[in-house]
């Protein structure tokens, strides 16, 4: 699927400004609790929700001028790929130039970082969630417990690909749920930078 905004969604890019941070969250988790977030229709600009992960996730400092645009634009640009019409929605995971095995990790971390999000997205209870959208939850649950080495071959593959295109659809399914259901903020605006 061909992305107008492959630069601000780069996996590698990603993972190393997250180094540069010190921090020991990779990208696909990182990206799977900001879709995680917008899903249980948590809506903050990008100030709140870079200070929610700082806290979250113990990083102790700012991107770079040059790095801040990459890193608060994945928040933006996973806002505007959720409530797309034409489902562009993708997780940040590494390519095929990455082992399987490595895939299904990185697409096993996206799940973690989606239930983190979700389960701290802070406008939910228990008791409001619907058992289809409980039953994806216990989905995600069991590929994020994925850990086994995959030898590679074309029947791993189509099952690697299916998986990810249910997680991808399944997100989209939640956030039409429940992400479409809390209005942002007045005056949120999320297109300047938290950095000054």
């Amino acid at each position: 699927m061909t992305n107008d905004n492959t630069l601000e969604r780069d996996y590698d890019e990603i993972n190393a400004i997250l180094d540069d941070l010190d921090s020991l969250i990779r990208a696909s988790e990182f990206h799977g609790v900001i879709s995680g977030q917008l899903c249980a229709g948590l809506q903050q600009t990008v100030e709140q929700w870079w200070l929610g992960m700082k806290i979250h996730f113990d990083i102790k400092s700012d991107p770079t001028p040059t790095d801040a645009p990459i890193l608060f634009g994945l928040y933006e640009l996973t806002q505007r790929e959720l409530a797309d019409d034409h489902f562009s929605f993708m997780p940040v995971l590494p390519d095929d130039d990455y082992s399987l095995s490595e895939r299904v990790q990185a697409l096993s971390s996206w799940c973690q970082g989606f239930l983190q999000g979700f389960g701290h997205g802070g406008t939910l209870k228990d008791s409001d969630i619907e058992d289809d959208i409980k039953a994806t939850l216990h989905d995600f649950a069991e590929v994020a417990r994925v850990e086994a080495e995959i030898e590679p071959s074309e029947e791993e593959e189509v099952n690697y690909s299916e998986l990810l295109e249910y997680v991808r659809v399944a997100c989209l399914m939640v956030y039409g749920e429940y992400g479409l259901a809390v209005e942002p903020n007045d005056g949120s605006d999320t297109s300047s930078s938290p950095l000054h």
